[in-house]
Order: structure tokens, then sequence, then C-alpha cells
């Protein structure tokens, strides 16, 4: 998404004429309504105090808006508002939700949500052009901590480290939009500069088109991400742990066409798959049914995020996430404990100030019950 805006404003010093409509026109397909909002503060901002002459003078302003916009906490926390499987944003690496837990048959419990992610140096392999690829090292912890552990409904945390390949697309603008600026020549640029015709024809023509070459058709891009890691799982108290290793595929999807069901509506799912060994320790749930024997599974998650702003004119944001974890061929004494399978969904509401309404259903490794809890919290991030 940084890289969005970086296009979008590198944009507007092609054009002196029609700023704050561009930056108007992009925002239902690529961004929510909070960040269009900003991005047009600071246009306006931008023509009001510097009133730019000439087209050098307006690239210059553009970068000092540039400068302001990017430092601004309001848009750094408009990004931070997007749940997806595994956070990209590796400049801010904690993530912290407190809430109050209301469970269905027992007494609410005051909970900490909270994930950490780092990612140690990541080396570019190659570009094809529209897509580059890399590799690194990720380190990621995240789980729930109540002020009780024997009250934690979900008393899960997982700390991973994995080395990935990635392969995702290159977002730039393009050689034929490199290639429009000298078309504009010095006297037609001062033309279009000009009070009298500044909303002419001939120049909402010049910026169409210059603004078409910039970015065109944006349709469907994919994120890849695959790897190996290692894995520690264990509960809250730190007294049933499962050690793990395997392999992993990421997959996510974002379409800013707005023709598109998806486009419209700026509707991002995700997708992340592990296929691992896990070796128990001797006071897990499984172990203690009877079988402490290392066994093959497969974990899946599936996320959507879902902006509310576009389908009923509300800042909110809907996310809805799906855990699942399957022993391939359990035995019958781990079958017969009801061990051998897990799920969770949830469904949350996050608000533009960061506070958060969540239920959630099902249960995690080393859960023994099924148990429905509604949340009410707040979110930060460091």
């Amino acid at each position: 998404m940084y890289k969005y805006n970086v296009i979008i404003l590198a944009s507007i010093a092609f054009t002196a004429s029609a700023e704050v409509d561009i930056a108007r026109e992009i925002c239902p397909t690529s961004f929510s309504e909070i960040q269009c909002s900003l991005i047009s503060e600071k246009i306006e901002k931008l023509f009001e105090e510097n009133e730019p002459k000439s087209l050098d003078e307006v690239k210059v302003a553009v970068n000092n808006a540039f400068d302001e916009l990017v430092n601004d906490s309001r848009l750094y926390q408009s990004f931070l508002d997007t749940s997806s499987i595994k956070s990209k944003l590796d400049s801010i690496p904690l993530a912290l939700k407190f809430k109050m837990i209301d469970r269905e048959s027992e007494d609410s419990v005051v909970g900490l949500d909270f994930s950490y992610s780092h990612n140690f140096e990541k080396t570019k392999l190659d570009s094809s052009g529209s897509r580059e690829s890399n590799f690194g090292f990720d380190f990621n912890i995240n789980g729930t901590v109540t002020q009780k552990a024997e009250e934690n409904p979900r008393d899960f945390i997982v700390a991973k480290v994995s080395a990935r390949y990635s392969n995702d697309p290159v977002f730039a603008i393009s050689p034929a939009a490199r290639s429009s600026e000298p078309l504009l020549t010095e006297a037609t640029k001062s033309y279009c500069l000009d009070d009298k015709y500044v909303d002419s024809d001939l120049c909402d023509e010049m910026d169409d088109n210059i603004y078409k070459n910039l970015f065109g058709a944006l349709g469907g891009i994919s994120f890849f991400d695959f790897g190996l890691d290692i894995g520690y799982e264990t509960n809250q108290s730190f007294d049933a742990k499962n050690r793990t290793i395997g392999g992993f595929a990421y997959y996510s999807y974002e379409n800013h066409n707005p023709s598109s069901f998806i486009g419209a509506f700026n509707i991002k799912p995700a997708i992340l798959i592990n296929i691992e060994s896990v070796s128990p320790s001797d006071e897990t749930p499984r172990a203690m049914a009877g079988d402490d024997s290392s066994f093959e599974r497969i974990s899946y998650e599936f996320s959507l995020n879902i902006p509310l702003d576009e389908f009923f004119n509300v800042p909110y944001t809907f996310t809805y996430n799906f855990r699942g974890y399957e022993e391939v061929s359990p035995s019958d004494v781990v079958e017969a404990a009801n061990l051998n399978k897990y799920r969770l969904r949830t469904y949350s509401l996050i608000t533009p100030i960061g506070l958060i309404a969540s239920y959630s259903s099902g249960r995690l490794p080393f859960g023994l019950e099924n148990e429905n809890i509604v949340s009410l919290g707040f979110q930060t991030h460091f």
C-alpha cells in the first residue's frame, strides 16, 4: 500500500490541473475512506499554501506533501486496521489487543492478544518485470494470555522461525508512463496552468491520457510465499508443549478493478497451509489420553478482510478468520478422545479508533471443549 501512495503522488507531478480529482478517482477502488481523505487533505493544502506556478514547482511541492503524508500517524493507523494472516508491516512488529472476554458458561476474564514478527535479511533474487522474487527469514510469535492461565479459553501460544521464498508483484510506473511527460510541450504546460484554460477540453483530455498511461486498469494481483519452518507451541503455563517442523504455503489476492465484485468492495482473501511433523510433550491432552508419539498434522488458516465503507458507507472493517488443525492417520485413542481435530472461527468488527468487537467459536490445540466467546477490546501497535 505504501508503494501505491508513491505512484499516486508521482502521477500528480505530471499534471497541475486535476490534482484533487485524480486522488478522488483512485480512492474508491484502491484506498479506504480514511486514506482517501488524508490524500485529498494533503493535496488541497499543497495547492492552497504553495500556489505553484509551473510544473517544476508542482513537483517540488508534491515532494514536500509526500514527506508530510508518509509521516502522518493517521495514515499508518489506517493501514494497521487491515487484518490479514501474515503481517507484511515489518517496521511495526508488535501488535497488542487488550480485551474483555465474555465466556458462554464461565466468568468473564481480562485478556491480551499479542503478535510479534520480525523479518531478517531479505535478498532479492530476480525479477521478471512485473513480479520479483525474494528470500528471507522470519520470526513470529502470537497467542492469548489472561490474568489466570486456567481461565484462558484460547490457551495456545505459537512461536516459529521460517525460511521463506516470496514472489510478489512489482509496483512501478510503466515505461509508457515515464515517456508521457515529454508529450507536454512547454507551451502546452503553460497553457494548461493558466486559470482561464485549466478546465478546457484540451487540458482535461491531456490529463486523462496521462492518468490512464500511469495506472491503466489494475486488476487482480497475487502474493505467494512458501518455505520451511520450525515451531514451538505451548499453553500459558508452559505445561503442554509441541515442537513442530514442516513446510508452508501462503497465498493472498487483491483486485483493484471496480468492475469486479472483489475490486469494487476492496475484499482481500488469504490462505495459509502448513504440513508438519509434531512432537508432543508428556503434558499435552493427547499424551495424557494415552498417545505421546510424534504425528503428522495439516493446519490451515483462511481470512477475509472486508471494509464496510464500500458497502454501507461506514468506516468499519469486518474480518473473518478460520483456523483448522487435523492430525493425519490418528490413533484410535486420540480419535476416541476427540483430540485429532481442532477448528476455530472468528468474526471481528474493527473501528477506525482501534476498538474491536469479536465473536469466536471452537477451540485450538490443547483445548478440550469448544467454547463460544464474545470479546470487546482495543488494539495498538508498536
